[in-house]
């Protein structure tokens, strides 16, 4: 799994920034983290829609 340095410590982190090649010990973990980063997504998503002007069609 490759982990951009500082992603935590600030919401837009610096592209320039180091990755570094992290290994988790339990392949479960794997799972938990793509399903966590996958809910996040959909979440954004879910937002970006809810914020799009609406359009009336009357």
């Amino acid at each position: 799994m490759l982990v951009s340095a500082g992603a935590g410590s600030h919401p837009a982190p610096d592209p320039d920034l180091s990755i570094c090649d992290v290994t988790l010990p339990d392949p479960v973990s794997y799972d938990a983290i793509e399903m966590a980063v996958r809910m996040m997504h959909l979440n954004t998503l879910l937002w970006q829609a809810r914020c799009q002007p609406r359009v009336s069609l009357a």
